[in-house]
């Protein structure tokens, strides 16, 4: 679940030292280009139709978001290398972010399945390593289920998994209100 974070201001020390845990790659600016057709959360057909419209590349990696002083997602994403060599994104955002850090990671191919987001707490703070720990039991319950686009979970496990969501939404509350523990 991608939460309220954002596209990290910077390439702090800290995004640089999420990014070497993703891939050998730096992480960098990718720029937004509006496409028509392209549609929220659908990176990668979006990207694998530009490339057979216009040639190109697809370039797989992780979108890196961030909730300033707390914690670094990493989502399964993918970019356009147009045929010039030019990196863009483009897969429009809910928020209607304008670019986003991106990390290539050659070994994150998309086969059809979902990739878990990759959680990186900031030193020191013990609150958010508690939300990645909650999230993390909501992702294993769910994982089996999970699909890329829209997939069903069973109720029973729904009703495991819940509470610990429901926690996990705490957590982050407070987490987004800058609170450390």
């Amino acid at each position: 679940m991608l939460l309220q974070s954002t596209t990290p201001e910077a390439l702090t020390e800290f995004v640089e030292k999420c990014a070497a845990k993703l891939s050998g790659n730096p992480p960098i600016y990718v720029p937004y280009e509006q496409r028509e057709g392209a549609t929220v959360s659908g990176c990668f057909t979006n990207v694998r139709k530009a490339v057979e419209e216009e040639g190109g590349t697809i370039i797989y990696g992780w979108m890196l978001w961030e909730l300033k002083g707390a914690l670094i997602e990493a989502e399964h994403h993918a970019v356009w290398e147009k045929p010039d060599g030019t990196l863009v994104d483009i897969t429009p955002k809910r928020d209607g972010e304008q670019s986003i850090v991106f990390v290539r990671d050659d070994s994150a191919i998309y086969t059809g399945k979902f990739i878990d987001m990759k959680r990186f707490a900031a030193f020191g703070n013990s609150l958010a390593r508690t939300f990645i720990k909650v999230k993390g039991e909501v992702d294993a319950l769910i994982k089996p289920y999970r699909a890329v686009g829209q997939y069903t979970v069973p109720p029973d496990v729904m009703a495991k998994a819940a509470p610990k969501d429901v926690r996990a939404m705490k957590l982050y509350r407070r987490l987004r209100e800058g609170k450390r523990q």
